[in-house]
């Protein structure tokens, strides 16, 4: 009465092994697999184009514009004080606005930068006056502190009682950190 039917391959042998080849040279050998790789044709210079015209004449400074595997595009906005959700789906509303899904395949992430992100614009450095910040020097030192000031041409950090200025010619990365005192 009950018939059991033998399960069906989703594909013949010639096509599971090219399958595999094509993982294969994916994970092991750092190829790029043919279906998955598209081509964002937009450029990081027009999206930031289009954020000068959403961002311009207000307070909002522009952080960074990424574009990562998977035209994950990553935009990061910050305002002195900080920046909210809201001001953020706005922004992301904006981009979404100017540009074409019809055309660009593509994932957006408006935010503002994480503590652990790099510091990459000077206006980050006057939000942070005042705020620990983790500094590491073109030679290795890593100077920890409160950030005092910032002239636009160096700045100057109270280490544990010893203040010190950096240059910005002579910092490798700074990051904000976070204290739980």
């Amino acid at each position: 009465m009950y018939q059991v039917k033998k399960p069906s391959c989703f594909c013949n042998f010639n096509e599971y092994s090219y399958f595999c080849a094509v993982v294969r040279r994916v994970l092991f050998l750092g190829g790029v697999c043919p279906l998955f790789y598209y081509q964002l044709k937009m450029t990081i210079e027009e999206i930031k184009k289009i954020l000068e015209g959403r961002i311009g004449g207000t307070d909002i400074f522009l952080v960074d514009v990424a574009v990562k595997p998977g035209n994950s595009i990553q935009v990061l906005v910050d305002r002195p004080g900080g920046i909210s959700i809201d001001e953020c789906v706005d922004i992301s509303r904006f981009l979404n606005g100017r540009m074409d899904r019809d055309v660009e395949d593509y994932a957006l992430e408006v935010s503002s930068p994480g503590v652990g992100t790099p510091f990459k614009v000077k206006e980050q450095y006057e939000n942070h006056i005042g705020r620990g910040i983790e500094v590491v020097s073109n030679d290795g030192r890593k100077i920890t502190g409160r950030l005092v000031s910032f002239d636009g041409e160096a700045i100057r950090i109270d280490a544990g009682g010893k203040e010190k200025e950096l240059k910005f010619e002579e910092i490798k990365t700074t990051k904000a950190t976070i204290s739980f005192k």
